[in-house]
């Protein structure tokens, strides 16, 4: 009886192993797409990558394209293709991203430290020509 129950504690420790083994080995394969589906989801900024202060969508809750703006980054006029379409802001925490209306931090200002999934919410929405993205205690 005593060594029945030995190898019963030995299978499950076996089962367990394996399968934390398998979630690893899953978590391993697939680690390199995970950063780019975790970030759609706007609800965490754990997956912004390094360097990264803030991700900038065209629709609302981070929906279609994104951009990176790097900690720092100051963009006087929007890129080709981003100039009044920025619909959702993912902000790393401890950083503060501002948009203004025009070029050049002219027009109205709109300023967050948290994630805004829809910046119509601010009348914001589609509206934003120029940025910039800082960041305290950030490496």
């Amino acid at each position: 009886p005593n060594s029945y129950i030995h190898w019963m504690k030995i299978e499950y420790r076996s089962s367990t192993v394996n399968s934390v083994m398998a979630n690893l080995n899953l978590f391993l394969v697939f680690g390199a797409l995970l950063p780019s589906f975790a970030v759609a989801d706007c609800t965490s900024t754990i997956f912004l990558p390094y360097g990264v202060c803030a991700q900038i969508y065209r629709d609302t809750n981070c929906k279609t394209d994104h951009r990176n703006v790097l900690v720092g980054e100051y963009v006087a006029e929007a890129p080709r293709g981003w100039n009044d379409v920025i619909s959702s802001v993912v902000v790393r925490d401890g950083c503060r991203f501002i948009g203004w209306e025009n070029y050049h931090r002219h027009g109205e200002e709109h300023e967050t430290y948290i994630n805004r999934l829809n910046l119509d919410e601010d009348g914001m929405n589609d509206r934003i020509s120029s940025y910039e993205c800082t960041c305290t205690n950030y490496p």
